[in-house]
């Protein structure tokens, strides 16, 4: 406080003044916009993730029903059924690359395809019993995945 009464008048009411607002500012900049902005964000996310959620979920009871019944398992080779499938998906522009594995079992790795196409080929495959062992799914341009599957029956 001796440090304040050697000032004068003007350079006391500067450091009183100046001192809470650069600590307003700090507050303001560092820790109110920040959760503001998380905030805001978080309430334009929350509905577009329920309703994912809730599509997920609609589809895990689809697919325990279909698991409930029995599949058509169908008997033709492995890799034919999967390309008439992805053929009839619209997705085998998509494959980069096929390679039959160990145990009657293929790889596939697609490259820039339509996720919708590619769970909807992936649920008919598990309607003709092949099931998928093993997947790697990464995003890539809004709508289009690339994708690493492991498929066998």
């Amino acid at each position: 406080m001796k440090l304040l009464q050697n000032l004068n008048s003007r350079e006391r009411l500067l450091i009183l003044v100046g001192i809470p607002l650069v600590l307003l500012v700090t507050f303001y900049l560092y820790l109110w916009e920040p959760l503001y902005q998380d905030r805001s964000r978080l309430r334009v996310d929350l509905p577009e993730k329920e309703a994912t959620l809730a599509w997920m979920r609609h589809k895990l009871s689809d697919r325990n029903l279909v698991a409930a019944g029995s599949p058509q398992v169908d008997t033709r080779p492995l890799l034919t059924v999967i390309e008439k499938l992805a053929i009839s998906a619209r997705i085998q522009n998509s494959i980069q690359r096929v390679q039959p594995g160990n145990n009657g079992t293929v790889e596939i790795w697609f490259q820039e395809v339509v996720a919708d196409r590619l769970f909807q080929w992936i649920d008919q495959l598990s309607l003709r019993g092949i099931f998928i062992e093993s997947a790697t799914i990464t995003r890539g341009s809004p709508g289009l995945v690339a994708a690493r599957i492991k498929l066998g029956r």
